[in-house]
């Protein structure tokens, strides 16, 4: 299978039907863009903009860039959001043009991530903040439940996702300052329908529209994938899943991987 994650002009129908902007993602993008109301912010692979309209309502002056045709077709609208359809790749912006950046679970589409990074820099005022919200797979326990029923998109995950230090080290190169993560688990009742956002309601996954808004399914051989959900559902069914996977069900939050990362690029 290949490691590139296909297009969302392939998955983009129904996309907002299944994802939407959670509060304690956004809540912590705010507080670490750290931004006052009405800086201009970018957000880079902003998809249909959930997050850009909850943080355009919040005040903020938003520029959307996404490369998918058919992402922009569903993309909210709000007369604080200017649209772009472009890639992070070839940003159609000025130098030092923004207060802040951001992206949210979408630098691993970056076809030349180091490419991508510098656009970043680039198009930051100096002592501009860049925040990611991102996934390091390697991190997820080897017991963890999804593994028994998808483990290849989980290797596939780890051959697209760099691992922490080496995104922390890549944003170095390029030129950003000060690069940390902090990790991010997830709570049960997470409102955006990512990969792993449903670690404790294996249901979902028997749902073709929930899965048909997440890339990673995309990669997973499609009678792979439905030998995979088939053997899921009858688990569930016959409460194999829940004498194998019910301690999964305790904790409120679990670290599924996801991370923020933040950098700054430099002040003259």
């Amino acid at each position: 299978m290949s490691t590139k994650l296909p297009t969302y002009d392939l998955i983009g129908k129904g996309y907002n039907s299944r994802r939407a902007a959670d509060v304690r993602i956004l809540s912590k993008l705010v507080a670490l863009l750290d931004q006052p109301e009405g800086a201009h912010i970018l957000d880079v692979g902003a998809g249909t903009g959930n997050y850009t309209a909850a943080l355009a309502d919040l005040g903020y002056s938003m520029t959307a860039l996404e490369p998918s045709t058919i992402m922009l077709e569903s993309a909210v609208g709000r007369d604080s959001i200017d649209w772009y359809r472009g890639s992070a790749e070839a940003m159609p912006f000025d130098d030092d043009q923004f207060d802040a950046v951001y992206c949210t679970l979408s630098m691993h589409h970056f076809t030349d991530p180091e490419l991508g990074l510098n656009q970043i820099r680039r198009v930051l005022k100096p002592g501009g903040r860049f925040v990611a919200f991102t996934s390091d797979p390697r991190r997820i326990p080897s017991d963890f439940w999804m593994r028994a029923y998808f483990d290849a998109l989980f290797v596939e995950a780890e051959a697209i996702f760099p691992p922490m230090g080496q995104l922390l080290q890549r944003l170095a190169v390029v030129g950003f300052a000060g690069a940390v993560d902090e990790a991010y688990p997830v709570p049960s009742d997470n409102q955006d329908g990512f990969f792993c956002s449903a670690w404790r309601r294996p249901e979902e996954y028997l749902d073709e529209a929930f899965r048909a808004g997440i890339s990673s399914f995309r990669l997973m051989d499609p009678q792979q994938l439905d030998s995979a959900v088939a053997c899921l559902r009858s688990d569930l069914e016959s409460g194999r899943w829940h004498g194998r996977h019910a301690a999964i069900l305790e904790p409120n939050e679990f670290d599924c991987g996801h991370s923020f990362v933040v950098a700054s690029k430099p002040p003259e």
